[in-house]
């Protein structure tokens, strides 16, 4: 697995991997939001408690929308190249 850290297009880390790899959810929590965001492309949000919240990016696929509740380890998306990526 190769981690890339962006120069100067977004925050955070991209994970390269193949498309169409199931995402899943790091932490249980509620999606607050899952839809097209100019730089992270198909992206999802999911707050955990204590204000922690997760932002998964660039996925080909969404499998959850916004209000869904999620647990740990749960198939949130696919992977994709979406957004600035």
């Amino acid at each position: 697995m190769k981690i890339a850290i962006p120069a100067e297009n977004h925050p955070g880390i991209d994970i390269a991997c193949k498309i169409g790899i199931p995402v899943l959810a790091a932490a249980a929590g509620r999606v607050s939001f899952a839809g097209f965001d100019s730089t992270y492309g198909l992206s999802i949000i999911i707050d955990h408690a204590m204000g922690v919240s997760t932002l998964y990016g660039h996925n080909s696929e969404m499998l959850v929308q916004a209000g869904d509740e999620v647990m740990a380890g749960a198939k949130i998306a696919l992977s994709g190249n979406t957004g600035k990526s």
